[in-house]
């Protein structure tokens, strides 16, 4: 329970909020479904290998990769995702168009 909290209160809900601003409208369906599936895909490659994890490497092991993983999701987060508070969706459209 205090990790459910804990991810719905921080990072957890980011990657929808940026689906529905990042991709043009005439891709966001197809987008965001393939996002979802990664999404979805990633939370049961970590539900399938936790307790293999924690049986090979222990429960403070298996949380260090798991820190890991989330230290390299950050620095991916902080250089290469768009700040888009306070622009609209046409002007982050221009920003992504511009940058590609």
């Amino acid at each position: 329970p205090v990790y459910v909290f804990a991810f719905s209160a921080g990072a957890g809900p980011i990657p929808w909020l940026l689906y529905s601003e990042l991709f043009p409208v005439s891709a966001r369906a197809r987008a965001t479904a393939l996002c979802t599936m990664c999404n979805y895909g990633a939370n049961i490659i970590v539900g399938a290998t936790f307790l293999d994890a924690v049986a090979n490497f222990g429960i403070a092991g298996t949380y260090a990769v798991y820190a890991v993983i989330c230290g390299v999701g950050y620095i991916f987060t902080d250089k290469l995702v768009i700040e888009t508070k306070g622009l609209s969706l046409q002007e982050v459209e221009m920003i992504i168009a511009k940058d590609a």
